[in-house]
């Protein structure tokens, strides 16, 4: 043992006791820890070294690097406060061990302890028992539940070892808790310790054991890494991912959850090239998209894209059509791959300052999301916050395929295909929705850029024909305008600042602010122009008068020279919003006879 081991068993127990015991005990633990390698003599030496005068800010000097996240953020403590509805479905559940005569311990397992130990309520509870199936339990306390009903009011996951599901799982409602108020409680076996063991990380690996009412940590690494801010997983992690390759997924979520620190042996582990194999052969696409899903609704989206590259997960699930030639080189679609995490690191700035309820710049005409100012971690609209984690989630799926947009590919029948909606349905099989919406983002992003250059050089308000391009343009944008703005400018910013030649590619975060925000000042100046012109709602433009309006004033029958004549007083009213219904009929009387000889 050296002093690297020292320090790391320092880190491990004096996070924890110091906080729960103070510094005797502190000494104590380490001591008891220590004499077991023989190395007591060292750590007398290092222990009086760093704590001389019983001053122990060397230890918050030492910690403090691990993470930058503020630790007013969340607190620990074990000490766990029942809900009502906690308590209530507790007391049921002891209640039919007490009247069965049954010999089973019931602990919580997993992130309702972790997120109750950092203040956090959770509605996510799954119980562990240590001596009969979860179905057998689930069947008795249906019994209790719904005396005499003749439909079983449970379900039962079953082992697949070839997808990484080895426990069985046993879910039913207790107390209307598969309602909106919480996921339904899952039910599994084992011992806690072989429980705890398996689990893919430490802080998710902590029990609550409902027959005693407290916190147990069978893993000894649980609430310290809890502590210092770390991830880890309970056993060596290569043998960890190997079991559920889908763990090196959740270890980054979780780590970029909570801007946690990973413990140092997990990037050796999660490159191994059999964990990727095994992870492209394992898991199940739908089961990556879930995770995925979670990173980009999450706080630190591009932290996370971030661990992933560098893992060379992203690489391995971002699947290329094979007929499409262009992309059949490597090296151009690892460029591609690392043009994606730039362009993220980039949008993970923004969305950041966008959280913080905070524009870019100092004027309130610099950022475009209107619709979206306020919404951050504190906002109680829960619909709003729904809404925002969606488009935030959007945004990125759109930034990470961007670069793709230009390739296509040729199916058997000869009709062309986008690389982008190949990737969104076979490799990450992302629903229509989410397939639509990225699909119509990518289009716009250059004319943004294109859009904000023009204008930023612009010094006089702008004529009624550069009106009318830019409000049709954003009515064909449409509600998906606050993404296409954020990528122009991310996308700006890589072609100016990142693809540089002679420039060392590095997936490191080196964005510069200040760069950053000169490129905003510039669609400052868009977004100014689109409020001033009022081109803001266009989007949302219905005619003045419909259809059977322009009918009867033409005194025409609907057919297609309908459709052009209502596109005509859409550009009309773009030029001028103020307009209304006579205005509007004025200007197609008036026109009545260029139109019908233009379009009949």
């Amino acid at each position: 043992m050296d002093w690297s081991d020292i320090k790391q068993l320092m880190q491990k127990y004096l996070a924890l006791v110091i906080a729960k015991k103070g510094q005797r005990q502190a000494y104590r633990n380490l001591a008891q820890s220590l004499r077991a390698t023989q190395r007591m003599p060292l750590f007398r030496q290092t222990f009086y070294h760093f704590s001389a005068g019983n001053n122990f800010d060397w230890y918050q000097k030492m910690v403090e690097p691990l993470s930058k996240m503020d630790s007013s953020q969340y607190r620990v403590d074990i000490n766990i406060t029942l809900t009502d509805k906690e308590r209530q479905i507790f007391d049921t559940l002891m209640e039919l061990v007490t009247e069965q005569e049954l010999k089973t311990t019931l602990r919580v397992a997993g992130g309702w302890v972790r997120d109750k130990i950092m203040g956090k309520e959770s509605v996510d509870i799954d119980i562990a028992l240590d001596n009969m199936s979860g179905q057998e339990f689930a069947e008795k306390l249906d019994a209790k539940l719904h005396p005499g009903a003749h439909k079983k009011g449970y379900g039962v996951i079953g082992l697949n070892n070839q997808l990484s599901k080895h426990l069985e799982t046993a879910t039913m409602p207790v107390h209307g808790m598969n309602t909106d108020e919480s996921r339904v409680p899952q039910i599994t076996i084992g011992t806690p310790e072989q429980d705890a063991f398996r689990r893919d990380l430490t802080i998710n690996a902590l029990f609550y054991n409902i027959n005693k009412g407290k916190v147990e940590d069978y893993t000894k690494m649980g609430e310290s890494d809890l502590m210092l801010k770390v991830v880890r997983t309970p056993l060596e992690p290569l043998q960890t991912f190997l079991d559920d390759p889908l763990r090196v997924l959740r270890t980054v979520r979780f780590a970029t959850r909570f801007d946690f620190k990973m413990a140092p042996e997990i990037h050796g582990a999660a490159t191994d090239k059999r964990v990727i194999k095994a992870l492209e052969e394992k898991v199940s696409y739908e089961r990556i998209m879930k995770e995925l899903d979670l990173m980009f609704c999450g706080k630190f989206p591009a932290n996370s894209i971030k661990y992933l590259y560098d893992f060379g997960v992203i690489q391995s699930i971002l699947k290329i059509p094979p007929k499409c030639l262009e992309l059949q080189n490597e090296e151009k679609v690892q460029s591609l791959i690392y043009e994606s995490l730039k362009l993220s690191q980039v949008l993970g700035g923004l969305f950041l300052k966008i959280r913080s309820n905070a524009d870019p710049l100092t004027g309130e005409s610099a950022f475009a999301f209107r619709h979206f100012h306020g919404v951050g971690e504190t906002v109680e609209n829960e619909k709003a916050v729904d809404e925002f984690k969606n488009f935030q989630c959007n945004t990125f799926y759109s930034s990470l395929l961007l670069p793709f947009h230009p390739f296509e590919y040729k199916k058997d029948n000869g009709k062309k295909f986008q690389v982008v909606e190949y990737i969104l349905t076979e490799s990450l099989k992302k629903p229509a929705n989410s397939i639509k919406y990225v699909l119509g983002v990518h289009p716009y992003v250059e004319k943004a850029i294109q859009f904000a250059q023009q204008l930023s050089q612009l010094h006089e308000p702008i004529n009624e024909e550069l009106k009318l391009q830019l409000g049709w343009y954003l009515r064909e944008a449409g509600h998906r305008w606050d993404s296409v703005y954020l990528l122009a400018i991310a996308k700006e910013y890589f072609n100016t600042i990142f693809n540089v030649p002679g420039e060392a590619a590095t997936s490191e975060f080196n964005v510069s602010e200040s760069h950053l925000l000169q490129i905003i000042e510039k669609y400052g100046r868009l977004n100014q122009v689109i409020n001033e012109e009022q081109l803001d709602k266009v989007h949302m433009m219905r005619p003045a008068l419909d259809g059977n309006d322009v009918c009867l004033l033409y005194q025409i029958k609907a057919g297609k020279a309908l459709k052009f004549l209502l596109e005509e007083q859409l550009k009309f009213q773009i030029t001028h919003p103020s307009a209304g219904f006579a205005e509007v009929s004025q200007f197609l009387t008036e026109n009545k006879d260029a139109f019908l000889v233009k379009y009949q």
